[in-house]
């Protein structure tokens, strides 16, 4: 279950870990919201990666989560977390918690 690892690794204890020192020890709910929008795109990775090799690792029983779910759940999940980043980071921009130059970055 590395995909569930991958989002709390580059989301919350990467980004938000990094924000909680530098800031001087602050907790803040919208850098968790953030960091864990982030880590969707690292987890849509390692998705991608664990589709394209789905028949390999169900022959040697390496149990990733696209292998369990399956493999037209596992390419609408990632089609979802692609879409969910863009409207969360819209969302987030709508809401003011970001501004809008983070658009210009995440369309490029």
């Amino acid at each position: 279950m590395g995909e569930p690892t991958v989002i709390l690794v580059w989301g919350p204890l990467m980004i938000g870990g990094t924000y909680f020192v530098t800031s001087g020890y602050q907790w803040s709910w919208d850098v968790v919201w953030i960091s864990a929008l982030y880590a969707i795109g690292p987890t849509s990775v390692i998705f991608g990666k664990h589709i394209d090799k789905l028949k390999q690792d169900r022959v040697k029983k390496i149990f990733t989560l696209p292998v369990i779910i399956g493999e037209d759940v596992a390419r609408y999940a990632t089609l979802a977390m692609w879409i969910l980043q863009y409207i969360g980071f819209a969302w987030l921009v709508i809401t003011g918690k970001l501004t809008w130059p983070i658009l210009m970055i995440k369309l490029i």
